[in-house]
Formats: C-alpha cells, sequence, structure tokens
C-alpha cells in the first residue's frame, strides 16, 4: 500500500559502477578505443596471448573488440564497470573513462527511485 502512494518508482535502474558490464553497452561506449589491445592487456583475467589470439582469428577491428569484451565477460565472472574504467586510466584514456563515468552517473541518476507526494510533487 505504502508503494502505491508513493508515486513512481523505477523497477529498472540503468547501470552502475559495480555491475557487471553488458556487452551492448561496452560496444557502444568503447567505440572510439583505438589501441584495444592495451586496454585488454589492463582488464582483470586477460593476458597477452589472449589479445594475441584475438587478432590472429579476426580481422575487422570492431570484431576483435567484441571478442576481446566478450572473452572478458566469460573469463572473468566479477567483471565490473570500474575495471574497465581502472583498464582505461592505466592506459591514460582519460577522457574515455570520465565519458564512461559520466553514462552510468547519468543513467543512475536518470533511472533513480522517485517518490510523488499526494498532490504529484516529486520528494
Amino acid at each position: 500500500m505504502l508503494l502505491l502512494l508513493s508515486g513512481d518508482v523505477e523497477l529498472n535502474p540503468g547501470p552502475m559502477i559495480d555491475d557487471q558490464p553488458e556487452i551492448s553497452l561496452l560496444i557502444q561506449w568503447l567505440d572510439p578505443l583505438v589501441d584495444w589491445q592495451s586496454f585488454g592487456c589492463c582488464l582483470p583475467g586477460i593476458t597477452q596471448h589472449d589479445v594475441s589470439k584475438i587478432e590472429a582469428d579476426y580481422s575487422k577491428v570492431n570484431d576483435r573488440k567484441r571478442e576481446l569484451y566478450s572473452k572478458w565477460l566469460d573469463v572473468y565472472s566479477e567483471a565490473k564497470w570500474s575495471d574497465v574504467i581502472t583498464a582505461l586510466t592505466i592506459r591514460k584514456q582519460n577522457k574515455l573513462a570520465q565519458d564512461i563515468k559520466n553514462h552510468i552517473d547519468k543513467d543512475a541518476f536518470s533511472t533513480s527511485p522517485r517518490t510523488s507526494n499526494s498532490d504529484g510533487k516529486l520528494l
């Protein structure tokens, strides 16, 4: 009953910094990443051998990046957005790291639970 009186409550918040990344968002948000090989070696669970194998198996950069993200999520079950930001920071990709933080903050803010009182004003 209390939930009914409290108004809009978001049931599906956006990604949080400690959430496991979704491959679709990794692809989208890391699209500007050029030096994917060095970035990949900074991700927990990914080795230089993994990166070399991806390079040998795929010819297109976008396919290589997609395979890197997929491999990372498969081998490192504890993957978090904070790992992505840390790897970008290590590789001095500070603008891209900040852009991802902004995406996460924006999504978390825009989908945070909202409540309203009986006259419709947000609390």
